[in-house]
């Protein structure tokens, strides 16, 4: 019987000997002593293991990978989980708690034997160790290290108190920190928080089929004063409808999808099963008539309207005045006439704000007290992490400026700030006509980046939709001044319409008030706060297009911009632009020379007080709000990735490098293209299939860009390059792009991972200017036919446009369609802003916290609604806003039928592809992996045995004896073999005899077929993750390798293919079968790396790896799934010939053998592991990565190998770009607009954005952040 290893109590179930574990004052009293006992372990450098204080210690059995695989083996029981998820709401920043004989009997070496069996060398991987993030509790597969074991919990800060009456005295100014967690991360608050939102594994997890939490926190469904839907009354709800099957219905038109699918249908079928439906009362159902009475509902104010919308949308106008060229007007600015805008639909910040904080579901994800994450290495030191936008310099500044502000007396309230990230952006409604959009999308940085992100939780918010100009205002222009406006006029028009919109919006009293003084507010926890709101990011740009100082952010000239990453560039970079009254005088005095004295808006009179930083003569409502306050608003713009990176640089890298092979001429663009077919794909969404001809750049979205980077290496490295050493800059140029890449878009940033960002950025402009000057030079580049004929259009509108003007009749249209020569340029805004992502990250948090993504992402809820509106421009905008508020309401609406029903509403996961087919089952985030329970395909083990001869040409004798000693291996270690059968204890290199191995029976001689195996691991972020492997498609895996860090191997892995996934139900003989045991296995076939060939962040190559020759011992291997670190890339060598004959049928292992069964496939000699097919695999290589738990030894490696430009050598890189570029005597080339490379950077630019706009019409921004989007997506509106 179990039993407790102090007190020595003997209880019935291994699972009760943990939870005895946790009280017992033995077991409390040896736990101190364990950890002065792992102090003197030496440093943590070594894997440890799990072992009995009873046993010897374990090791893993030949050939295989062994965890713990008891029954305790893939997480807690019911109560544990229960206990675990309460502690969690207290504090997320909790240590393990670790049982004792866990903490005594760790191993300090890792798993490494060669076995003899058969004469067999079999490699054998190391264990992998994979914590759980937000766990507050030990599992069993998760051995910890000497230095977790000294984790304690901290201590959770005092509940807050229920009533609103008696609010707590002022938080005192003293830092608090906390202990550190297991993965050692711990914060530092200014002030003691008295809000913490839950930090359990659920929230942390991502993977659709894993399993979460079923309530998610909703942040548009907001009234202010509404209570929770368990408080409502029938007759409150019901209040807006004929009867409660009216309100059904219109849910179901309201809040339903626009298309007819099976999950459409599911939830319709459990809307008409629901107790308030009543089929009677769906006479005269009028779905027009009921939604017009909705309508008027909402709108009715009064305490009995729980959802009234007092509060709501409303509509305002703004006064434009018109500016006359060439003529005096004394009267000025004021006296001039004016152009009424009617129909701008806004909202109120504030009142958004409010409702997101009293609201108690949302407000459970809100954090309100700022802190500062850091991070406590293996190695000792101490650095910081950046991740979320409230661990950033910029809101610990607010929520520093909010506290220093003088009190009133008996203020004791504490204060908290309501961080608003702001964007804008236009969209086209539909793929046909011109009914476009430009909204303005409100986000609180006050949540979590994982949280807001998703378009299910409903957190962007519709804060106002900025008008057109009305159709008219030409004309009524043309019968003032008898004169048509000119482009600069019209220009100028549309900055002076998008800027009296922000001054409807920031002018609100309510506003200044809460960004001055706050406003007191009963937050969802019950608990009286004074919220500030202050405006972490605006994603709005006020400059001059295409200006001589084209960055919002300082004061760099145009003619510097391909100098990022020089030192001269980093001095110029200080010099930011800073708003102040001087720049609003010189603004003003241009509005007048323009309005009362008549000059042109393009004169020299009124750029000449402009250009010197390419400013606007349109008055500024950013200024107006902010300059009194002193904020320099320029600050609040941050930097874009996927519009500056992936539709930006490296498209224009790209488009170049297709030029060049245009210009090679033969084969090389159809190599290019083949090659990319032949990349296979990779997890749900993050590389997709690849079919379109890529050369020829029609229609590619940014997700596709990334992609295309992601895979670029080893497809242009099978190009016939006419010089090698274009080659090796080439490749060297695609790999500091993917690596740069990377790094700017990790989600988790610490000091380490900012250095390399700094570093790469410094190379990554080093080598493209040399890219620029040794490479481009030696090919006759010219325009891409789709160029050619972009040029071609706009030259037609031009002169059409022009001869519409002079009212010319017929102007004399004559276009070249000669492509004409194109070059590189880098003198691009562009490029320039490569050099502020590290600030930027410091100043606000990681790059997807302001990702132009979610707004992107966001434009599907109006481009929906276009559809249920009636099509027409002109009331579009306001059917939008009607649509808007009817989804709030429908929201809270359909919480409270959920509350209300008997049957819980369906989530709609129906992935399959045949309509009778079932959503596939979730698995827990503690589990290792996940195979179905379903055990209909099964084969012969004889059968099986045959074809694996017949494949790998293996012995059958050799392969039944490595078959059971695998499954004995395991059952040993996990101790679940009968004593009476005396079978020795686990040995490295133990050998069964025929006698041993016979004890062991395979439930009729069959195998059970498993079609995938979900792998569940921790990111490099702290995040639950999960990769699906199959033997037809995603087969490739990595694992640990056995090498310590000492030897000369540049990584810790070993990476094969799946061959296949089964189990088997295994008993020992004397016992009866219905004591089977389930053994789940992997048949792999292992790759070896390439030692001849250099690969790395210096090397700036991919690993690169190669198959066992077959017929090899070392060719294939059982191994255990727990052994698996997830799946892997690799991308065949293209540059390579395809081995000789046929290979391992694609399908091995399956049923269907036979005549239908597919043709052997040709192996490639060499295949590519692709590191940066996302960004959790770029952190295995790189190091670093906080939730991989990789031995420290190895981590320290990894991080002193990736460093392209070690810190100890980045001063001697910028000496060396001052000597090379600077101490020569003379300053480089001032580049012109004449001396500019290609035809002009102002007209690449201007392509280039307006291929950047054709995309957003597309909806294709998204990529390998679109993938929970896409599993949701956007039903509703």
């Amino acid at each position: 019987m179990p039993q407790c290893p102090e007190c020595e109590k003997v209880l019935r179930t291994e699972n009760g000997v943990r939870k005895h574990l946790a009280t017992c004052q033995a077991a409390h009293d040896a736990r101190k002593r364990a950890y002065g006992a792992a102090a003197d372990l030496g440093s943590p450098t070594k894997r440890r293991r799990q072992a009995s204080p009873s046993s010897e210690e374990p090791s893993a059995g030949p050939s295989r990978v062994y965890t713990a695989m008891s029954s305790l083996s893939y997480g807690q029981d019911h109560e544990e989980q229960t206990n675990y998820s309460e502690n969690a709401k207290v504090c997320p920043e909790t240590a393990s708690v670790v049982s004792v004989h866990e903490a005594e009997t760790q191993s300090s070496l890792p798993l490494e034997y060669v076995s003899k069996r058969s004469g067999r060398t079999v490699r054998m991987p190391a264990h992998f160790q994979d914590l759980i993030p937000s766990s507050t509790t030990h599992l069993a597969h998760m051995p910890l290290s000497s230095r977790q074991n000294n984790e304690r919990a901290i201590t959770p800060p005092p509940p807050p108190s229920p009533s609103s009456e008696s609010p707590p005295p002022p938080v005192e100014a003293v830092n608090h920190t906390t202990e550190e967690n297991t993965f050692g991360l711990y914060r530092i608050y200014e002030r003691s928080p008295t809000h913490i939102p839950a930090d359990t594994l659920q929230d942390a997890t991502d993977a659709p089929l894993l399993q979460v939490c079923s309530s998610q926190h909703s942040t548009t469904s907001l009234y202010l004063g509404t209570p929770s839907p368990g408080d409502w009354t029938l007759d409150e709800v019901m209040a807006a409808f004929k009867n409660p099957t009216c309100g059904i219905m219109l849910a179901h038109l309201n809040a339903g999808s626009t298309l007819k699918s099976e999950i459409d249908a599911r939830w319709l079928t459990w809307l008409l099963s629901h107790p308030l439906f009543k089929k009677e009362e769906l006479v005269d159902y009028k779905p027009h008539t009921n939604n017009v009475r909705l309508d008027k509902y909402l709108k009715r104010s009064g305490k009995e309207n729980i959802f009234r919308e007092e509060n709501g949308w409303k509509s305002s106008s703004a006064d434009i005045p018109l500016p006359f060229e060439g003529r005096r007007n004394p009267g000025g600015e004021a006296g001039a006439p004016k152009l009424t805008v009617d129909g701008i639909f806004h909202q109120n910040i504030v009142d958004i704000a409010l409702a997101a904080v009293q609201d108690p579901s949302t407000f459970a994800a809100f954090n309100t007290t700022p802190f500062e994450q850091r991070y406590h290495t293996p190695d000792g030191r101490d650095i910081r992490v950046y991740s979320e936008a409230y661990t950033a310099d910029s809101a610990l500044r607010a929520y520093r400026e909010v506290n220093s502000l003088p009190r009133q007396p008996g203020d004791t309230l504490e204060r908290m700030t309501i961080l608003v990230d702001l964007y804008s952006d236009g969209t086209l409604l539909a793929n046909f006509g011109e009914a476009s959009l430009h909204p303005i999308y409100m986000f609180f940085a006050n949540q979590s980046k994982y949280t807001r992100s998703k378009p299910t939780t409903q957190s962007c918010h519709h804060l106002a939709y900025i008008p057109d100009l009305p159709d008219g205002w030409q004309n009524t222009y043309t019968d003032i001044f008898k004169k048509l406006p000119t482009k600069d006029v019209h220009t100028h028009m549309r900055r002076e319409l998008i800027q009296a919109v922000w001054r409807l919006l920031l002018s609100d009293r309510r506003l200044r008030r809460a960004y001055d003084k706050g406003i007191i507010t009963t937050c969802g926890d019950g608990l009286d706060r004074r919220a500030f709101i202050r405006f972490n990011t605006i994603a709005l740009v006020t400059l001059k297009y295409l200006g001589k100082f084209p960055c919002p952010r300082c004061l760099i000239p145009k003619a510097r911009l391909a100098e990022m990453g020089m030192p001269r560039d980093m001095r110029m970079r200080s010099k930011f632009r800073k708003d102040s009254e001087d720049l609003q005088a010189r603004i003003e005095l241009a509005r007048s020379r323009i309005f009362k004295k008549g000059y042109s808006i393009g004169s020299s009179r009124v750029t000449s007080l402009l250009n010197d930083g390419s400013y606007t003569a349109a008055s500024n409502a950013f200024s107006e709000f902010f300059l009194p306050r002193g904020v320099n608003y320029f600050r609040l713009f941050p930097v874009d990735l996927l519009h500056e990176v992936e539709l930006g640089v490296w498209k224009t890298v790209l488009t170049h490098l297709v030029r060049m092979l245009l210009s090679i001429g033969g084969n090389a663009v159809k190599v290019v293209n083949s090659s990319y077919c032949k990349v296979p794909t990779f997890g749900r969404v993050t590389i997709r299939k690849i079919r379109k001809n890529i050369c020829a750049m029609k229609r590619l979205a940014a997700r596709d860009f990334e992609d295309l980077l992601q895979c670029a290496l080893p497809v242009f490295e099978a190009v016939p390059w006419p010089h090698r050493g274009h080659r090796k800059v080439i490749l060297d140029l695609l790999f500091e792009l993917a690596n740069w890449h990377g790094l700017a878009k990790l989600r988790l940033h610490t000091d380490d991972t900012l250095r390399l960002l700094r570093s790469a950025t410094v190379s990554l402009g080093k080598i493209l200017r040399e890219f620029q000057s040794e490479v481009c030079p030696h090919y006759d580049t010219r325009e891409l036919p789709t160029e050619t004929s972009a040029r071609g259009r706009r030259a037609v509108t031009r002169l059409a446009n022009q001869a519409a003007g002079s009212g010319a009749q017929g102007a004399d249209v004559n276009i070249s369609s000669r492509s004409l020569r194109k070059e590189l340029n880098l003198v691009i805004y562009k490029f320039h802003s490569l050099g502020d992502y590290v600030q930027t990250i410091q100043e606000h948090g990681t790059t997807d916290n302001f990702s132009s993504q979610p707004g992107e992402l966001a434009h599907r809820r109006p481009k929906a609604g276009w559809f249920k509106t009636g099509k027409k421009a002109e009331s579009a905008v306001e059917s939008l806003t009607r649509l808007e508020t009817r989804e709030r309401f429908f929201h809270k609406f359909i919480d409270y039928l959920k509350a209300t029903s008997d049957e819980d509403m369906p989530q709609g996961f129906l992935t399959a592809e045949k309509s009778q087919q079932v959503s596939p089952a979730k698995s827990s985030p503690e589990d290792r992996y996940w195979v179905s329970s379903d055990s209909k395909q099964s084969l012969s083990l004889w059968d099986f045995r045959d074809v694996l001869h017949d494949a790998f040409d293996i012995d059958n004798t050799e392969f039944m004896t490595c078959f059971k000693s695998h499954i004995l291996d395991r059952l040993i270690e996990q101790k679940d073999v009968p004593d009476v059968l005396g079978l020795p204890a686990h040995s490295p290199d133990m050998d069964y005899s025929l006698q041993q191995l016979d004890t062991l029976i395979i439930e009729k001689d069959r195998i059970h077929e498993h079609r995938t195996i979900r792998i569940n691991y921790t990111t490099y972020d702290l995040r639950r993750e999960q990769d699906i492997l199959n033997p037809r498609s995603r087969t490739d895996l990595m694992v640990m390798s056995d090498a310590s860090a000492s030897d000369d191997v540049p990584y810790p892995y070993w990476f094969a293919r799946l061959v296949y996934t089964f189990h088997v139900n295994v008993y020992f003989r004397g016992e009866r079968p219905s004591a089977s045991r389930q053994i789940v296995m992997l048949l792999v076939r292992w790759l070896q790396n390439d030692s001849t060939y250099s690969c790395g962040f210096e090397e700036r190559r991919l690993p690169r790896v190669a198959f066992h020759p077959l017929g090899t011992s070392q060719c294939w291997d059982f191994i255990d799934p727990a052994a698996v670190i997830r799946g892997a890339h690799l991308i065949p060598a293209f540059k390579y010939e395809q081995t000789p004959g046929p290979s391992i049928p694609r399908h091995i292992g399956r049923l269907h053998f036979g005549p239908k069964s597919p043709d052997s496939v040709s192996e490639w000699l060499f295949y590519y592991v692709n590191i940066f097919v996302d960004r959790d695999m770029l952190m295995r290589f790189r190091g670093g990565g906080i939730g991989h738990n990789l031995p420290p030894d190895w981590d320290r490696k990894l991080l002193a190998l990736t460093s392209s430009v070690p810190e100890a050598e980045e001063r001697e890189l910028f000496d060396d770009h001052l000597s090379d570029e600077e101490e020569q005597g003379e300053e480089p080339e001032e580049l012109t607009d004449d001396s500019r490379s290609g035809d002009g950077s102002d007209e690449d630019e201007a392509e280039m954005e307006m291929d950047i706009e054709e995309q957003a019409d597309e909806g294709g921004f998204l990529g390998e952040d679109e993938a929970l989007a896409n599993e949701a997506g956007f039903d509703a509106l």
